[in-house]
């Protein structure tokens, strides 16, 4: 199946190349998680996007409109102490730079997941919409809505054995207070199928020690989670609060080699439960550099959250591949 997915996609990109009037991107993205709950996620993903576009951080030579299409498909599998399961999904995107200061797009699309052990399935009809708006080189808007399945985000088990779908909302601003000064929020509303529902609220200031070569930024962040309901189908805590100092750096390492790097030191605080720490931290590789007709991406997370004698642990290994046509 991940062969077929392949070569359809390498088809479709060479056959847009001959009507296309920019770069479009090929990208290929093989995902691993596993925690220390035994809980296991590998996924594979590739798409097309007619117009490689990123309205908040341009690519060399991209135009200022456009109009562009895309297309994904992926396929995953994985397994809990109390069921394995798998999938696949796919979907169709239109996308339109209005300007270099508003961009749109749109994307509707079916997923499949199936408990392996209970042999039953589900079947869904996704979407995502999204509007980017840049006011003044000062203030980075993104407004988005989307619906799907969860068993990528490991929202287990009830995520698979009740075969749990969700709606999402988000809202995320950067607030270019200086170029050397950044304030993010990143905020979503969520609302399961089983009517719970829940939200996140993230707000972090940044400060730049060096923008070039090295991109490294230091600053303090925070964090509220709460759920409608707690559940014993998934992590659902009415109310966990976490903050404390942030990293992100990229540092180039030769010609065409650069590594990154992000940190989040905390303390944790869930429901009436006494105060934790935890982390969350990446490293990475990047052969090539973004704007290049092809690069490579390598990426190790680990996630980990400790109270008292009890710990949690979450690592991720994700590698990409991206060709522009």
């Amino acid at each position: 199946m991940m062969i077929f997915i392949q070569i359809l996609m390498i088809f479709i990109s060479w056959f847009s190349c001959a009507f296309a009037d920019s770069e479009g991107q090929l990208k290929s993205v093989l995902t691993y998680h596993q925690t220390t709950d035994q809980a296991m996620f590998r996924g594979f993903e590739q798409s097309y996007t007619s117009h490689r576009r990123d309205l908040f951080y341009p690519y060399t030579g991209e135009a200022s409109t456009a109009l562009d299409w895309s297309i994904r498909a992926g396929a995953r599998s994985g397994q809990f102490p109390s069921t394995k399961f798998d999938g696949y999904s796919g979907a169709i995107g239109l996308g339109r730079k209005l300007s270099e200061q508003l961009y749109v797009v749109g994307e509707i699309g079916l997923s499949q997941l199936r408990d392996v052990e209970e042999d039953q399935s589900v079947e869904a009809f996704t979407y995502q919409f999204k509007v980017q708006k840049i006011w003044w080189d000062k203030i980075y808007l993104e407004v988005g809505t989307e619906s799907g399945l969860l068993d990528h985000e490991l929202v287990i088990p009830g995520g698979i054995e009740n075969l749990l779908d969700a709606d999402t909302q988000t809202f995320n601003v950067t607030f270019w207070l200086h170029p050397k000064l950044r304030l993010i929020g990143r905020n979503t509303l969520r609302f399961y199928s089983d009517d719970n529902r829940r939200q996140i609220h993230d707000w972090s200031m940044m400060y730049a020690l060096s923008l070039w070569p090295s991109w490294i930024w230091v600053g303090l962040g925070g964090e509220y989670t709460g759920f409608g309901h707690t559940t014993l189908d998934y992590w659902s805590p009415r109310k966990n609060v976490s903050y404390g100092p942030r990293l992100e750096l990229s540092i180039p390492l030769f010609k065409s080699l650069m590594a990154t790097a992000g940190v989040n030191v905390s303390r944790i605080k869930e429901d009436d439960f006494s105060w934790g720490r935890g982390h969350y931290a990446s490293v990475g590789l990047q052969w090539k550099d973004r704007n290049d007709p092809w690069n490579l991406q390598l990426e190790y997370i680990e996630i980990e959250s400790q109270r008292e004698s009890s710990v949690w642990e979450s690592e991720s290994l994700i590698f990409s591949a991206n060709f522009a046509f």
